[in-house]
C-alpha cells in the first residue's frame, strides 16, 4: 500500500512539474514575443529620430526666408514699394522706395523678427521718394540641438513595459 500511495505521489507530482514547465514556457515565450515587438519598436523609434535630427540639423541652417514675405507685407502697408528682394547666404536685400528710408531703416532694426539690418546702397533721392537697398538677416530661433521630437513616444514605450512587468 505504501508503494502504491509512494507511486501515486510520484506521478502527481511529476505531472504537476511537467504542467508548470509547459505553463511557464508558454507564458515565456509570449513575454519573448511582447518584448520582439517593443524591441522592434524602439529599433524603429531611434531610426525615425535620427532621420528627424538630420532634417532638423538641415533646416536649422537654412535661413527662414518666409519670414521675407511678412516683413514686406509689413512695408507694403506703411506705404514703401518694393522693387526687387535679393537673397544670398541668408542675408535679404530689399531695395525699394519710400518717403523716407531712415524710417524703415528704424522700423526694421525695432522689428523682433530681424537680427541685423544695415543700407546696401547709398540713399538716392528721386522726387518725393528716396531709393535704397537694405540688407536685412532674419532671427532664426529655431537649433537642431535639442530636437527630440519622438522622446515622448520612446518614454511612452519604456512606461509600457514597465506596466507589463
Amino acid at each position: 500500500m505504501a508503494l502504491l500511495a509512494g507511486f501515486a505521489y510520484l506521478s502527481f507530482s511529476s505531472l504537476y512539474v511537467v504542467m508548470t514547465d509547459a505553463w511557464i514556457d508558454h507564458r515565456l515565450s509570449a513575454a519573448r514575443t511582447d518584448s520582439a515587438a517593443a524591441l522592434e519598436l524602439r529599433k524603429d523609434i531611434r531610426f525615425m529620430q535620427a532621420e528627424v535630427n538630420e532634417v532638423a540639423t538641415i533646416f536649422s541652417e537654412v535661413a527662414p526666408l518666409w519670414v521675407t514675405w511678412d516683413v514686406v507685407t509689413d512695408l507694403l502697408d506703411k506705404g514703401v514699394t518694393v522693387s526687387r528682394i535679393n537673397s544670398i547666404d541668408g542675408s535679404v536685400t530689399i531695395t525699394a522706395s519710400a518717403a523716407k528710408a531712415s524710417e524703415v531703416l528704424s522700423y526694421l532694426s525695432n522689428d523682433a523678427r530681424v537680427s541685423e539690418v544695415k543700407y546696401a546702397q547709398p540713399i538716392r533721392q528721386a522726387g518725393q521718394l528716396q531709393s535704397f537697398a537694405i540688407a536685412v538677416r532674419f532671427n532664426w530661433p529655431y537649433t537642431a540641438s535639442n530636437s527630440q521630437i519622438l522622446t515622448k513616444a520612446n518614454e511612452g514605450l519604456i512606461g509600457m513595459r514597465k506596466e507589463k512587468s
